[in-house]
């Protein structure tokens, strides 16, 4: 039998479950620090959603069973819910992967400009010595 603090929380699961048997969370909900619901469903959150509450079940519930339903049937889904990002501190990890593209994108520039000034440089050096 399940602790009261994991049954509390597993009613909970269970009241935001959408209609159609998947889960959805906003990432607004980081920012606001409390629940946002994303009014569609994604696979990843019904997957999380699933593994907490087949964790503490004997058998499978009629919500363990829609979320299963959900996740086979949309697999290959492809809309936007399926980029739509996922996780903790979004905002954050947005500005972190926009700057390592930039740092990256300039590193790489850099490597290019060196290169070729150094391929003119060593073909300069061989037109001189050539011409001597």
């Amino acid at each position: 039998m399940a602790l009261l603090p994991i049954k509390k929380a597993c009613g909970w699961l269970k009241g935001i479950q959408n209609e159609d048997g998947g889960w959805g969370e906003s990432c607004l909900s980081d920012s606001q620090k409390s629940y946002d619901p994303l009014k569609a469903s994604t696979l990843t959150d019904t997957a999380w959603a699933v593994d907490a509450l087949i964790a503490p079940e004997d058998q499978p519930t009629e919500q363990i069973q829609k979320g299963i339903h959900y996740l086979l049937n949309s697999i290959d889904k492809e809309d936007w819910t399926t980029i739509y990002p996922k996780g903790q501190a979004w905002p954050e990890a947005f500005i972190f992967i926009i700057i390592s593209i930039a740092i990256s994108f300039l590193l790489w520039l850099w490597l290019i400009i060196a290169g070729s000034l150094g391929n003119d440089a060593r073909e300069n050096a061989n037109l001189i010595n050539k011409s001597a």
